[in-house]
């Protein structure tokens, strides 16, 4: 009880509460966006842009 106490009312304890939420969602958000959207760079990237064009 008296570490839950310490952790929710000093300074150092809410800014390690702070720092660890940071990290969690900082590293979670850069999963999400290398795994839902990178994805999709990389189809983009074997996909022919441009058709062949014949000789005019």
């Amino acid at each position: 009880m008296k570490a839950l106490k310490f952790i929710l009312t000093t300074d150092y304890g809410l800014f390690s509460i702070v720092g660890l939420l940071l990290m969690i969602v900082g590293i979670g958000g850069f999963f999400i966006y290398l795994f839902f959207f990178k994805e999709d760079s990389i189809e983009a990237k074997n996909y022919q842009e441009k058709a062949e064009r014949l000789a005019e």
